[in-house]
C-alpha cells in the first residue's frame, strides 16, 4: 500500500509539474492585449488553483482507482477458480459493459454540447 501511495504522489508531481509548464506556456504566448485586460491576481489565482487541485486531489484518485481496480481483477480471478465455468461469462460480461460505457460517452458529449449552446445562444 506505501508503494502505491508512492507511485501516486511521484505521479502527481509529474502531471502537476506539466500542467504548470503547459500552462505558462500558453500565457506567455498570449498577446498584450490579454495582459491588459486580465489582472495579474486572477492570472495568480488561476495557476495556484491548478496546481493545488492536483497536488491534493490526484494521488487520492489515483489510488482509490488503483485499489477498485485490483479488487475487482481479484474478484473475478477468485470467482473463476472457484467456479471455471464463471469464465465463459466473462467475455460477453467486459463487450457488453464497454459497449454501455461507449454509449454513456456519446450521450454525454452530445449533453455538453447541448448546454455550451444553451448557455450562449443570447451571444449570437
Amino acid at each position: 500500500m506505501l508503494i502505491l501511495f508512492i507511485l501516486a504522489s511521484l505521479g502527481a508531481i509529474n502531471a502537476s509539474r506539466q500542467l504548470h509548464l503547459n500552462l505558462l506556456e500558453r500565457v506567455l504566448k498570449c498577446s498584450m492585449n490579454f495582459f491588459d485586460s486580465t489582472p495579474i491576481g486572477r492570472l495568480v489565482n488561476r495557476f495556484s488553483k491548478d496546481i493545488d487541485s492536483i497536488d491534493d486531489d490526484m494521488p487520492l484518485v489515483i489510488v482509490e482507482f488503483l485499489e477498485c481496480f485490483f479488487e475487482s481483477v481479484f474478484i473475478i480471478l477468485a470467482v473463476s477458480y472457484a467456479s471455471p465455468y464463471f469464465l465463459t461469462v466473462v467475455p460477453g460480461m467486459l463487450i457488453l459493459y464497454f459497449l454501455s460505457q461507449v454509449n454513456v460517452i456519446i450521450k454525454s458529449m452530445c449533453l455538453i454540447h447541448f448546454v455550451c449552446y444553451c448557455m450562449f445562444v443570447h451571444v449570437w
